[in-house]
């Protein structure tokens, strides 16, 4: 086994198998009668040969293999101390889904989309040591249960990873095993017994599964590398011994508590942003967290970045980041309320929110100095995060009663 560095976490064709069914139809030559002498008959030729036409059955190939497992390998969206971040994961069960510990650990929420299906999610174990991670969902999910291959993939085989790279659309790239039971050191973590494998892996793949023509999977996508070529996964019987008492397991682990900021000075005396989440919906956390970072960065004077939690459709409309710093440098988010949110498609929520927000006057609708906006919001889910896209008030803002309420 070797060691290699330089490792980065990532967040052919079959030859067709030609039957060629050939029938020929021969008429035998029959003699027009009786002779005296010893001559041989006379060959007559074949008549009404019918023509030879190949008939190709070709083998399954990658095409079909991601047709029938696509559905089951699903978007993860996690929320942690440092904000949201995503991966992938794959169902070993109807509500069971198998991904990368590094997906997961250090959530303090987390969610499950498979196209316009989220569920809400608990880890009921991990291990950073091997990279693997199992979590139950609140719910079944629609979609493909992946088996595991019965042996081993060889150095050579072809193989093909399914995941979001970079928190894009699902995607599958292929290649082959180029190396077994490789060790390296991944974020200061040895990890050993990994599959090697020259098929393209980028963040947002981690987690997904490495499968192989049947659809079985031969293992979860780890890690890849600076390096082209070098992208590794854990094999699929240590994920299969690894998992297996948590799939019965009735505890989970508990999700991470971030510490608070004491330090932080508001202006004013304005109190912290306060944010509450009365939707149910298992996305609800992940939107409400972008609503969070966005309003953060009004509050701190950060308008370059609550200007990229816009769409560029959105951004294009304002103007430039110094017309949107402009309008709103007065302005103060206080409290955020996430009230309902409406799936559209694999990319898209509908969210209401209810919102508080004080500015001068001259800035406030009706120059109001404090706010009350109701607005249904469009989401879009891009590159694994969510952006703000277009805006409708569901009733025209209004002044805060007395106390600021």
């Amino acid at each position: 086994m070797t060691s290699d560095s330089g490792v980065r976490s990532s967040r052919r064709s079959a030859t067709a198998r030609i039957v060629v069914a050939v029938t020929v139809s021969v008429i035998a030559a029959g003699c027009a009668g009786s002779r005296q002498d010893s001559a041989e008959p006379e060959a007559q030729p074949l008549q009404n040969a019918p023509s030879v036409t190949p008939s190709v059955v070709p083998s399954p190939g990658w095409s079909d293999a991601y047709d029938r497992v696509r559905d089951g390998v699903v978007r993860i969206a996690t929320i942690g101390c440092e904000g949201p971040s995503s991966g992938s994961g794959f169902l070993v069960g109807e509500d069971l889904v198998m991904t990368a510990s590094h997906v997961v650990e250090q959530s303090t929420s987390l969610s499950v989309r498979a196209e316009a299906q989220v569920r809400g999610a608990v880890v009921l174990g991990l291990d950073s040591v091997a990279d693997v991670a199992l979590l139950r969902l609140d719910k079944p999910l629609r979609g493909h249960v992946f088996q595991w291959v019965d042996q081993p993939p060889r150095v050579g085989d072809d193989i093909a990873a399914i995941g979001y790279p970079r928190g894009r659309p699902l995607a599958m790239t292929k290649g082959s095993i180029t190396a077994l039971g490789r060790r390296i050191e991944v974020d200061g973590t040895d990890r050993k017994e990994l599959v090697q494998t020259d098929a393209a892996i980028n963040p947002g793949n981690s987690g997904g599964p490495l499968i192989t023509l049947s659809g079985k999977a031969a293992g979860i996508v780890s890690a890849g590398s600076d390096a082209p070529g070098d992208a590794y996964a854990v094999n699929a019987a240590m994920a299969r011994e690894t998992s297996r008492p948590w799939s019965t397991s009735t505890t989970w682990v508990s999700p991470t508590e971030c510490a608070t900021d004491e330090e932080r000075e508001y202006p004013g005396g304005l109190e912290p942003l306060e944010v509450q989440i009365t939707s149910t919906n298992a996305e609800a956390p992940t939107l409400a967290a972008t609503f969070r970072l966005h309003a953060d960065a009004i509050n701190s004077g950060r308008y370059t970045a609550a200007f990229n939690l816009l769409t560029p459709a959105v951004r294009g409309g304002i103007g430039t980041i110094g017309d949107y710093a402009e309008k709103l440098r007065s302005s103060y988010w206080i409290r955020i309320e996430l009230v309902d949110v409406q799936v559209v498609n694999a990319t898209t929520d509908q969210v209401r929110v209810r919102f508080q927000t004080v500015q001068d006057e001259e800035f406030g609708p009706d120059g109001q100095t404090c706010s009350n906006w109701d607005v249904n919001y469009k989401m879009v889910l891009d590159s694994g995060f969510w952006q703000i896209d277009k805006a409708k008030n569901v009733t025209p803002p209004t002044v805060c009663e007395e106390g600021g309420e």
